[in-house]
């Protein structure tokens, strides 16, 4: 009798969604954490005006977008390696998949901040989502940056200004707040893709400087 042809035993290759979004849910927390000490720092300083606010802002959103780019680049650069030995098959949309999973959780604290806003949670919720979503903060901050009492009508302006309530703030802006998330996405959704096609800006940046001051340095010819 001839023996049967055994398959070989398949190596799980730990690159599917499921586990990919586990570990940037971790990173994601750690930027989170390392956010709100850069807000307790610079407490003072988001309140003075709005261009120290928005600079805040964009140093929060660049940091955790880093920590997420690079993880993701890493993964698309790994999936090519998959692809390129037939170990999986390529995925288009799998760096956008990565981005909405990551940003699922902070998607879904909108459902809370709208029932704070419609006054049917007995509390202020706009406390917690900006903690819970530390990296967007001063963002949030920037589209809704007053209190629910008149300026006017209190000497806490600048309390007000940095801790805006949910009840004072307009559909509008929470239509804009529940799009910050995207953020994640985007950056999640770059770092794949540059990754998978093996692209890296730091290296360009780097070394295409190098290369260009190396081509200036060269003698013209006449």
């Amino acid at each position: 009798m001839e023996e049967k042809k055994q398959n070989p035993p398949k190596i799980k290759l730990h690159n599917s969604l499921r586990e990919l979004t586990l570990e940037l849910w971790k990173y994601l927390i750690f930027s989170g954490l390392a956010t709100v000490l850069i807000i307790i720092v610079t407490s003072g300083l988001m309140t003075s005006s709005r261009l120290a606010l928005g600079a805040i802002g964009a140093v929060c959103v660049i940091f955790a977008g880093v920590v997420l780019y690079a993880n993701t680049w890493t993964y698309g650069d790994r999936d090519a390696n998959f692809v390129q030995f037939g170990r999986c098959k390529r995925d288009p949309l799998k760096g956008v998949k990565l981005g909405c999973l990551v940003s699922l959780p902070t998607f879904l604290l909108n459902i809370p901040l709208a029932l704070s806003k419609a006054e049917i949670l007995p509390f202020d919720f706009l406390p917690v989502y900006r903690f819970l979503a530390a990296p967007l903060w001063p963002l949030i901050n920037m589209i809704h940056p007053y209190g629910a009492v008149a300026h006017e009508a209190t000497e806490a302006t600048e309390l007000l200004e940095a801790f805006p309530a949910t009840p004072a703030m307009e559909w509008g802006q929470f239509g804009l707040i529940v799009l910050l998330p995207l953020i994640y996405v985007f950056f999640c959704w770059l770092g794949y893709e540059m990754g998978y096609r093996r692209i890296s800006l730091g290296f360009r940046l780097v070394y295409g400087k190098k290369a260009e001051a190396g081509n200036n340095d060269k003698p013209k010819k006449s």
